[in-house]
């Protein structure tokens, strides 16, 4: 329901909150802050509804992905992959 989806995506975003800039991309993190940012929107509207909450939980769990692979393409220097992932969830964050 709503309310348990709710707690889960704030459970998430406090997660979210404890992630550090400089240990992923550029290009990975400016679409996880964008989630984040959405996701933060949602939790503060008054009656948001289960499609806003449980869009706002999957992208900022697929932003998550994102980064953690971000992480290793970071480490590896092997960040063709990452990127198009980067594009892919963006595209789907804008809506586009």
């Amino acid at each position: 329901d709503t309310i348990s989806m709710m707690e889960a995506l704030k459970e998430l975003i406090a997660e979210a909150e404890t992630y550090e800039q400089d240990d992923y991309t550029e290009q990975s993190w400016a679409v996880f802050a964008e989630a984040l940012g959405k996701a933060k929107e949602v939790v503060v509207l008054e009656s948001p509804t289960d499609e806003e909450v449980k869009t706002a939980k999957e992208a900022l769990e697929n932003a998550q992905v994102v980064l953690e692979n971000a992480r290793k393409a970071k480490r590896d220097k092997n960040s063709v992959d990452t990127e198009i992932e980067v594009l892919k969830l963006k595209t789907m964050i804008l809506g586009g």
